[in-house]
């Protein structure tokens, strides 16, 4: 053979053997990361104690979402270089008993456990860790409530991690009512003051009702404030309360927000002779609750997501996700599953927030800081359950959208009143988030300046 074929042949030969050593390599490389990989979440959870009533179904509903989402195979991802994977989730979860002390040191076990994450259920366990987890820079998902310290929230946002769903109370009850003012009072008493009263249970984001600048913001926005009553969640009679924002002129009362007190208030007004005159709106309560008592709460209004399972019409998405729960355990999720629904979809936010960080950074190089800035980065968050909106991350929530609905005691089912809504510019919220189609959503109400 010529020298110059020779040589030729040794460098196809060499380039052949060095292509083969670097697919080899790079195939090395690929299987270092497991076909499916394993993401701890850890959940400061409420299953019993005084909070358990509201939070319960949340908490539970948690877990059985966890194992329905590892019994599905988890959710698929692409490593940074190409190759496809799964992820499962790892999850641990402790009672709260609904005290921050307590709900401090759960998350100080989860944490060490490894949790890349941390869920918890209710503002009153959050406020226990919540500095505890910005100093540990470890990611929190409230899974349904707001940020307890919203001033200290909007300060520096890029030194936060907990993701709230939503806005603080002050702002949401605003968005409520501008609902229900457009859904109903404003057809059932058209041209007249809407004049409002709440009666809070005391906790911390509760308190800021009584904030210097919150009778102004709801004037901005057309609702004539005439008084907040901030009472013991374990309260027993609010009569005075009750004839005080009567007298004011009141004849809209927000219960923020527990069916027990809810039931304390329209006891009291229906003794006192004032039920008949009044409209009563509450904050996040349970179907199966208020039907303990249908002839009290018979057209009582009540705010969740704009979709529910328990109405006329419901749509596919609400059929798929309360069968989950309903097949799970049917005697405890019946006339509760309208609450997984919100619950439902700030996990499947939480989870596409993983999978973000994995396709940004890897599994090798998957960290708490990393899952944060995912967390906080996300855009166009779409799961069926409510409309698509792009999240900012200056100011980010996992749940916008808040729809009125009016108690059918008696068909046990919930009636849609008025439109979606969802907070604009607020007074602890200044930016804009969700759509601002007129069509999809009621978005241009609030102008702050």
């Amino acid at each position: 053979m010529a020298k110059g074929k020779r040589m030729r042949l040794s460098l196809i030969l060499s380039s052949i053997f060095v292509w083969t050593l670097l697919a080899f390599t790079h195939t090395e490389a690929q299987s270092e990361v497991p076909e499916v990989v394993n993401i701890r979440v850890g959940g400061v959870s409420t299953l019993s104690g005084p909070g358990a009533m509201w939070h319960g179904p949340g908490s539970r509903g948690e877990i059985d979402y966890f194992k329905h989402f590892n019994k599905q195979g988890g959710m698929e991802y692409k490593e940074p270089d190409g190759s496809t994977h799964r992820f499962l989730i790892d999850h641990k979860y402790e009672d709260c008993v609904y005290n921050p002390s307590k709900a401090a040191t759960c998350y100080g076990r989860l944490r060490d456990w490894g949790a890349h994450m941390i869920t918890t259920h209710g503002s009153s366990p959050a406020s226990g860790f919540i500095a505890l987890a910005n100093r540990d820079r470890v990611p929190v998902i409230h899974i349904w409530s707001v940020h307890v310290d919203p001033a200290g929230y909007m300060e520096n946002v890029n030194d936060k991690y907990l993701l709230p769903n939503a806005t603080t109370n002050v702002d949401t009850t605003a968005q409520l009512l501008n609902g229900f003012k457009r859904g109903v009072w404003d057809k059932k008493h058209p041209g007249k003051p809407f004049k409002v009263g709440i009666i809070a249970f005391d906790n911390p984001p509760r308190r800021l009702y009584k904030g210097r600048k919150v009778k102004g913001f709801y004037k901005h926005v057309g609702i004539d404030l005439v008084g907040v009553e901030i009472v013991p969640i374990s309260v027993t009679d609010v009569t005075v309360q009750l004839k005080r924002l009567h007298s004011a002129g009141a004849r809209t009362v927000v219960i923020d927000h527990i069916t027990s007190g809810a039931k304390v208030v329209l006891e009291d007004a229906e003794r006192i002779g004032i039920k008949d005159e009044m409209s009563f709106v509450t904050w996040f309560n349970v179907l199966r609750d208020f039907l303990a008592a249908p002839d009290l709460f018979h057209g009582i209004y009540n705010p969740y997501g704009p979709v529910c399972y328990y109405t006329k019409d419901r749509c596919k998405r609400a059929e798929e996700v309360a069968k989950i729960y309903l097949d799970t355990d049917k005697d405890y999720w019946e006339y509760r599953v309208d609450w997984m629904m919100h619950v439902h979809h700030v996990l499947d936010a939480a989870m596409l927030g993983v999978k973000s960080c994995l396709e940004k950074y890897g599994y090798d190089g998957f960290t708490r800081e990393g899952l944060r800035d995912s967390l906080f980065s996300l855009t166009e968050i779409d799961t069926g359950l409510c409309p698509k909106f792009t999240m900012d991350p200056t100011f980010p929530y996992t749940y916008p959208y808040i729809q009125v609905w009016r108690l059918d005691a008696h068909k046990k089912q919930w009636d849609k009143v008025g439109p979606i809504v969802a907070p604009g510019p607020s007074l602890y919220q200044p930016r804009w988030n969700p759509s601002d189609d007129p069509k999809i959503v009621l978005t241009n109400y609030y102008q702050w300046p």
